[in-house]
């Protein structure tokens, strides 16, 4: 069909370019990343309770005790959160393996400015988004630890080098990897082509800050969410934003590590 022709199609029956990525495509993502840690740590859980249990099994009574124990589910909780993360990677790279919803999604470029302004930028939000944490964790819930749990799962894995190397994978670079895809190239596009920008980065943040099923904690999670949606709406990376929460994920489990050395 010539230009000629295509002028005197009528508006109405041209249809209009679909919007990448979708609401629905955000909600399957967020549903894949919440069910696979759900599956994966189920399967390792009672893998492991099963392979060490002795030839007559594990009484019922037993096996629920074995469950809330943290020494018992911590390392298995760990290998589930690694491999899950890494089949939400691969399959969520797979899926942006055309170069327009790489492009859609910010992964195929780096910052919108030059280094200096983005690190500016990055040092600003997140040393608020810090700043805020500090004063919630400090005069607002002083007797309260936030993540709790999960600080104590942490700790009841055996201290051996090979598991602190697989909880830094873990943590610090598989989990801020799958986020970041999952939370802000998915879900925080897919709400900008139905809200103004810093709503869609408020929601984003509070659905980040609600998988993580911390009361406490849910303000300062929502306060980072929002830091990164902020970094990631004016830089349109989604590049930066995975190094820097890469950063963020490393110097948090990083440095009480060091200080109880």
């Amino acid at each position: 069909m010539t230009d000629t022709e295509t002028q005197h199609i009528p508006q109405a029956h041209i249809k209009p370019a679909r919007k990448f990525p979708s609401v629905w495509n955000s909600a399957i993502w967020i549903l894949l990343f919440f069910g696979l840690q759900i599956l994966f740590s189920t399967i390792a859980v009672f893998g492991f309770i099963f392979a060490t249990a002795p030839g007559e099994g594990v009484p019922s009574d037993q096996l629920t005790n074995m469950m809330n124990d943290m020494k018992v589910i911590a390392l298995p909780s760990i290998w589930a959160l690694v491999i899950s993360n890494i089949v939400v990677i691969l399959a969520s790279l797979f899926y942006l393996r055309h170069g327009e919803r790489m492009a859609a999604v910010g992964m195929d470029r780096w910052s919108n400015f030059g280094i200096g302004r983005t690190i500016l930028l990055t040092v600003l939000v997140l040393g608020a988004a810090m700043l805020f944490t500090h004063i919630y964790a400090t005069y607002l819930i002083p007797h309260i630890e936030a993540q709790a749990g999960l600080r104590e799962l942490f700790a009841a894995i055996p201290q051996t080098i090979g598991n602190q190397i697989l909880l830094f994978v873990a943590v610090a670079i598989l989990a801020p990897i799958a986020e970041e895809l999952v939370f802000r190239g998915f879900l925080q596009n897919s709400l900008m082509h139905h809200m103004p920008p810093f709503a869609a980065i408020a929601l984003a943040s509070a659905i980040f800050a609600a998988i993580h099923f911390d009361f406490y904690a849910f303000p300062a999670l929502a306060a980072l969410g929002a830091a990164f949606g902020y970094l990631y709406y004016k830089t349109g990376s989604l590049r930066v934003n995975i190094a820097m929460h890469v950063i963020n994920n490393a110097l948090a489990l990083g440095l009480p590590m060091l200080a109880t050395q």
